[in-house]
């Protein structure tokens, strides 16, 4: 079933360039914004550059179970599977707190109208409910710290 097209220009052949030109992405990689600008003839302050690259990340995401990370100032890097858990869990608190604000948002209002308290309270028990659910949740999926290891001592031949 092909998609409705709704006008402007399609990134499909332009993605297709850069799955040609970046063929063998492996965990680790990166991509810097210079060689994708080669590759799709925009710059990256674009429109059509951010278009174009949100479709490639997409498809690799969706076809190559591959996940491109954005790398600040240098381009895009294929994220591990240590760094792709931690980006969703970042991802999910972060979209936690943005809930819990608007229900903070929402109780700040002072108002009389008896539907608009109640839609009030309605977002009162919703955000209760959301930070008791998203406290034990996190403390189950939250990914241990990083530890600093002590170097491995190898133990001495010969006698003292």
């Amino acid at each position: 079933m092909s998609k409705v097209y709704f006008g402007g220009m399609p990134t499909e052949p332009d993605v297709k360039k850069l799955l040609a030109a970046f063929p063998d992405i492996q965990e680790g990689d990166e991509i810097a914004h210079e060689d994708i600008e080669r590759v799709i003839g925009h710059k990256r302050e674009d429109n059509r550059y951010r278009a174009v690259v949100a479709a490639w990340r997409k498809r690799l995401l969706n076809d190559e179970n591959q996940d491109l990370g954005a790398v600040s100032g240098i381009g895009f890097k294929c994220l591990a599977p240590d760094e792709r858990i931690s980006r969703s869990v970042d991802g999910f608190q972060s979209g936690t707190r943005k809930q819990l604000r608007s229900v903070r948002r929402a109780q700040l209002v002072r108002t009389d109208d008896p539907i608009l308290t109640a839609k009030q309270d309605g977002m009162r028990r919703y955000g209760l409910a959301l930070a008791d659910q998203a406290a034990k949740m996190m403390k189950e999926i939250e990914p241990p710290k990083p530890q600093a290891q002590m170097p491995r001592l190898v133990p001495r031949t010969g006698t003292h």
